[in-house]
C-alpha cells in the first residue's frame, strides 16, 4: 500500500511541476504535438499504468483497508473528509462506553441475585431466631419484614425473653427460706412424693423450727403411712416445746379418736376450755368427745366456752341445755332450751325443746310447791 501511494504521489507531484511553472516567468507558449512515435507511446503507457493502479486500488480483496477516495480528492475535500470521519480516539471511547454499559449490566444482574441470596439467608435466620421463643410461650411470633436498600439488607434485632434470660439475685429470710420449703412439700405431697414431701418439711424445721405447719404436716404424713406412734411421738415432743401452740393437741386427739381411743383424745386435748383465745376446733372436738363418754361436766364446760363466743349458735346451745339437763341444773337447762326455741333449729330439734321445757317446767313447779 505504501509504495503505491508513493509512486501517485510522485506522479501528482510531476504532474503539479508540469502543468504549474513557474508564475514570476510566465510567458505563454504554444502547445506542440508530439514528434515521435516514442513519445506518444510513452504517454498512453503512463496512461495505462495509472488506470492499472487505480483500478487495482478500488477492487483489490486482499487489501486489510477499504481504499481511501480522499487521496484523488482536491484539498478542501478532503480536509472535510477527515473532520467528518470519527478518529481512533472517538471508536475507542464509544467501544469503551460500549462495555461500561455490559459491565453495569453484569453488576446490576449479580447485585440482584446477591440481594435475593441474603434475603434468603436473613428469612431463614430470623425463623430460627424467633421460632424458640415462640415456641416456649405458645404464641407464633412473626417477624418484622425484611427491607432491602440496594445491596444493604437491614434485619430487625431477634425478639427476646427478657423474663427468660434475666436473673436477678433475691436476698431471702431464713423465715422466706423455711416457707419456701414448706410449700415445696406441699406441691410433692399432692403429687404423690411423700419422701420428697417430708425432706422439704424437715429442711425447713431445721431453718425455722418453730414452722409448726411444717411439723403439722409432717406428723400427718407419719400417720397418713399407717404409723400413727411416730406421728403421736412427734406431737408429744412438739408440744412441751410449743405449748402456747395447740395444734399439736388438737391433730393428736383426731388421730386418737381416728384409733378409736376417745378417752385418749379428750385428754391429748387438755381441758382446752380452760385457755382463753384456744381454737375453736379444740372446744368443738372436746366438748363432742366429753358428750359422746358422758362425762357431762367437761361436756358442760367446753360448750359453755363456746356458747360465750357464740351465742345464738343453735348447736352449741343445744350442746350446753343437755349437758346441764343431765346434771339436773333443771333451772339453768330450762334457760338454755327457751333460748334455743327461739333460734333457727330443725322441727325435729324444736320439739325435743319444746318436750323439755315442758317436762322441766313441772319438776320446777312440783318442787316449788313442795318449799
Amino acid at each position: 500500500m505504501s509504495v503505491i501511494n508513493r509512486v501517485l504521489n510522485d506522479i501528482e507531484e510531476r504532474n503539479k511541476t508540469q502543468s504549474q511553472p513557474d508564475r514570476s516567468s510566465f510567458e505563454p507558449v504554444a502547445i506542440k504535438e508530439p514528434k515521435t512515435l516514442v513519445s506518444a507511446m510513452l504517454v498512453i503507457t503512463m496512461a495505462g499504468l495509472i488506470a492499472l493502479i487505480v483500478w487495482i486500488f478500488k477492487f483489490s480483496g486482499n487489501l486489510s483497508t477499504p481504499p481511501d477516495d480522499t487521496l484523488l480528492a482536491p484539498p478542501l475535500q478532503q480536509k472535510a473528509i477527515e473532520v467528518a470521519s470519527p478518529s481512533k480516539a472517538e471508536i475507542v471511547k464509544v467501544k469503551i462506553k460500549e462495555t461500561d454499559n455490559q459491565l453495569a449490566d453484569d453488576i446490576a444482574e449479580k447485585a440482584i441475585v446477591h440481594n435475593e441470596k441474603v434475603i434468603e439467608t436473613a428469612a431463614i435466620k430470623q425463623e430460627k431466631l424467633t421460632q424458640p421463643l415462640a415456641e416456649s410461650k405458645g404464641q407464633l411470633v412473626t417477624p418484622e419484614p425484611i427491607l432491602v436498600k440496594n445491596t444493604a439488607v437491614h434485619l430487625p434485632p431477634p425478639t427476646v425473653d427478657k423474663t427468660r434470660l434475666s436473673i436477678t439475685p433475691v436476698s431471702m429470710s431464713s423465715a422466706e427460706i423455711a416457707q419456701l420449703k414448706f410449700s415445696q412439700g406441699m406441691k410433692f405431697q399432692k403429687l404423690g412424693k411423700i419422701d420428697k414431701a417430708q425432706a422439704s418439711w424437715r429442711k425447713a424445721l431445721t431453718i425455722a423450727p418453730m414452722l409448726h405447719e411444717a411439723r403439722i404436716q409432717l406428723a400427718a404424713s407419719f400417720y397418713g403411712e399407717n404409723n400413727p406412734n411416730k406421728a403421736l411421738e412427734l406431737l408429744f415432743k412438739a408440744d412441751k416445746k410449743f405449748p402456747t401452740f395447740t395444734g399439736y393437741r388438737l391433730l393428736a386427739a383426731q388421730i386418737y379418736y381416728q384409733l378409736g381411743q376417745s378417752a385418749q383424745a379428750l385428754s391429748a386435748l387438755e381441758n382446752p376450755y380452760l385457755i382463753k383465745n384456744i381454737a375453736k376446733e379444740n372446744l368443738t372436738l372436746a366438748a363432742s368427745l366429753a358428750q359422746q363418754l358422758k362425762d357431762w361436766p367437761q361436756a358442760q364446760k367446753n360448750y359453755q366456752a363456746l356458747v360465750t363466743r357464740e351465742y345464738d349458735n343453735s348447736k352449741w346451745v343445744l350442746g350446753l341445755a343437755i349437758a346441764l339437763d343431765a346434771q339436773r341444773f333443771n333451772e339453768k337447762a330450762l334457760r338454755q332450751y327457751i333460748h334455743l326455741v327461739t333460734l333457727h333449729i330443725d322441727k325435729a330439734v324444736h320439739e325435743y325443746a319444746q318436750q323439755r321445757i315442758s317436762v322441766l317446767t313441772q319438776e320446777l313447779e312440783l318442787r316449788g310447791s313442795n318449799g
